[in-house]
């Protein structure tokens, strides 16, 4: 639902960018490939407390740990098979994995949302709608002069 609000589109956006008719990546016949997955790391890494003399096993154990991925991936046995050993996803829930038809229209979401906002842009409308300003206001380089009611430095 985030993303069908115009929120959380920038790993789906990637996705979709190389994987379209016009992107870089192509399958064994040179058609645009299919997308079927697509992760990040999370970079929330809290400040760790250890002995100076922790075994360096200690260490990586501890840091990862906090480290998680998160994403998307096609629920389909062929995907999970093609996914590295190494690098299966940990799936904070089930939302993340989705059928054909739901990434096909997670993509056609994306599609409206991206070609909405540059038609605003081009027609010279592009205000600003932080959905979080408490977080995200303080942090905005332009907090001086915003017209956002509520936001800092106003």
């Amino acid at each position: 639902e985030r993303v069908r609000g115009g929120e959380s589109l920038q790993l789906l956006l990637y996705l979709f960018a190389v994987c379209s008719p016009g992107g870089p990546v192509r399958d064994g016949d040179g058609l645009p490939a299919e997308p079927a997955a697509a992760s990040y790391y999370s970079a929330k890494i809290p400040k760790l407390s250890l002995a100076p003399d922790a075994a360096e096993g200690e260490v990586d154990r501890a840091i990862s740990e906090h480290i998680s991925r998160t994403g998307i991936v096609l629920d389909d046995a062929e995907v999970a098979r093609a996914l590295p050993g190494d690098s299966r996803f940990e799936l904070k829930n089930t939302d993340a994995l989705v059928s054909r038809g739901e990434l096909l229209s997670l993509y056609g979401s994306v599609t409206d949302f991206v070609t909405a906002a540059a038609k605003n842009i081009r027609s010279g409308r592009a205000w600003a709608r932080p959905s979080q300003p408490a977080v995200s206001c303080p942090l905005c380089p332009y907090r001086e002069i915003c017209r956002i009611s509520g936001s800092e430095g106003r």
